[in-house]
């Protein structure tokens, strides 16, 4: 009798010990997305991710931006800065934030003077665009 109430009580606690790990897997998605808890992003090179997130920029970023020229040295036909080089400056155009993914990946998700959120892109898309503009 011993033996099983020792098994059922091992069978409840790795249950409830498996549960947790469910839940925090699902806490940590949700939090990733906007970056919440702040982590190190590692930007993609791979070029599926390369190529999905130009689909992207180009169907959703070029009304505002260009690649072909960085910022200051901007279009003045187009209403917002270049993106050329953008990960390898200091400091991103106008939010003067260092000019990192993951500074990237929170305006993304946060509307910001005059450009738009981009919220409804889910997170995986959104680092998509960030592997591109890796590579301008």
């Amino acid at each position: 009798m011993n033996k099983l109430i020792i098994l059922l009580a091992i069978l409840i606690i790795a249950g409830a010990a498996s549960l947790f790990d469910i839940r925090a897997e699902e806490g940590n998605k949700g939090m990733s997305s906007g970056n919440a808890g702040n982590e190190k992003i590692v930007i993609r090179t791979d070029e599926n991710s390369i190529s999905k997130g130009k689909v992207l920029f180009e169907q959703l970023c070029t009304k505002c931006h260009n690649t072909e020229n960085s910022y200051p040295k901007g279009d003045v036909n187009i209403r917002a800065p270049g993106l050329k080089g953008l990960l390898k400056e200091d400091l991103l155009p106008y939010s003067k934030k260092p000019a990192t993914a993951e500074n990237i990946l929170n305006q993304l998700n946060k509307s910001f003077d005059k450009m738009p959120s981009f919220h409804f892109l889910s997170e995986d898309e959104q680092l998509n665009i960030i592997a591109f503009l890796n590579t301008v």
